[in-house]
């Protein structure tokens, strides 16, 4: 399959429609209309021609010559998938991008467990995010792996701690730049600070990367391996300008904070810390483009759940949530046109 725009909009409007008749429905049929969008979204992005994604294409390759060269668990998922499909790369797709929106869909099932009436919505919006239409159209090792570890912490707020830690492993074995994710939330998750000493940390962390003075610091090192390292964590760029998606993503996280003064949630306040510290990670690291922009780009799985999380506690529900649909639609009509994403679709 490949797409148009009119094709693209057009799905996206149908499943809009689902997110719609969700919220007018009882809980179990929300279910099924969860598993309805799961579907949908697995049968549009999944049965894409391997040429549809930048990366798609070498993913193919290395899934139909069965090489070795990535994380341990994401080899395993490809063996697994080879041992049922073999050579038919579309199953492969296919399975790759239901495993990811299955995971998500769930995911949000659990977070959205007392504002249930709004699950649908905020999986549709969840799909108007950049970083989630390129994780589709491509297979990124990334986005496979955080939707393990955010269906893994879901299953914490359920008390359903054993089958959390192994789906968060597993999240870890499939792309190893998450245990720095892992690792840095959960200390966030047990230590106590007010959150705008964090939003004070992460100017600070941007102030001094755009200043230029960690990449002084690294060019005045002694010539030797350590500075090669570093001179090559430097250059590692994606031609993206990441200063103006920072500040979007700080604005949203300015107000998860603000929500946070009305939202008396736990589930809100840890998903804030994970937001938190995925902007700090991407502050820390912003003098190399490529490394900050996975961490940065990693909260679009978090962003809906800053706008329809707090409906429950806004007494204007039925005009706020118009609102926040009207702002997706035009965020959405904003990147569905951008360069990178009409690259990867190919249109």
């Amino acid at each position: 399959m490949k797409y148009s725009l009119a094709s693209v909009v057009a799905f996206y409007v149908y499943l809009l429609f689902l997110a719609l008749i969700g919220m007018k429905v009882t809980d179990k049929k929300r279910v099924i209309i969860l598993i309805m969008q799961t579907l949908s979204i697995s049968l549009f992005y999944g049965f894409r021609d391997f040429s549809v994604g930048a990366d798609t294409n070498n993913y193919v390759s290395i899934y139909l010559n069965q090489e070795n060269w990535s994380e341990i668990g994401f080899i395993l998922i490809n063996r697994i998938i080879y041992t049922f499909a073999k050579n038919n790369w579309r199953a492969y797709l296919f399975t790759i991008c239901f495993i990811t929106s299955f995971n998500l869909a769930f995911a949000y099932k659990y977070i959205f467990k007392s504002a249930f009436k709004y699950v649908n919505l905020a999986y549709w919006s969840l799909y108007c995010m950049p970083y989630t239409i390129l994780m589709s159209i491509n297979i990124i090792r990334q986005g496979l792996a955080l939707s393990f570890i955010l269906l893994g912490i879901s299953l914490l707020f359920v008390c359903k701690k054993k089958t959390g830690i192994v789906l968060i492993i597993l999240g870890c074995s499939v792309h190893y730049s998450m245990i720095v994710v892992c690792a840095g939330f959960f200390i966030f998750y047990y230590l106590k600070f007010n959150y705008i000493i964090v939003i004070l940390f992460i100017v600070l962390s941007l102030t001094i990367s755009l200043s230029g003075f960690t990449e002084s610091i690294i060019i005045s090192l002694p010539n030797g391996y350590i500075k090669q390292k570093f001179i090559n964590f430097l250059n590692r760029q994606t031609g993206i300008n990441l200063l103006p998606k920072y500040l979007f993503y700080m604005f949203n996280y300015v107000l998860m904070v603000l929500f946070s003064t009305r939202v008396k949630d736990r589930i809100y306040r840890i998903i804030n810390k994970l937001f938190g510290f995925l902007l700090l990670g991407s502050a820390i690291t912003y003098i190399s483009e490529l490394t900050a922009t996975r961490f940065l780009l990693s909260t679009d799985y978090l962003v809906p759940i800053i706008y329809l999380y707090p409906v429950k506690n806004i007494k204007e529900k039925r005009m706020y949530t118009i609102i926040c649909i009207l702002l997706v639609i035009i965020y959405f009509a904003f990147i569905i046109t951008s360069f990178p994403l009409r690259t990867n679709f190919k249109m």
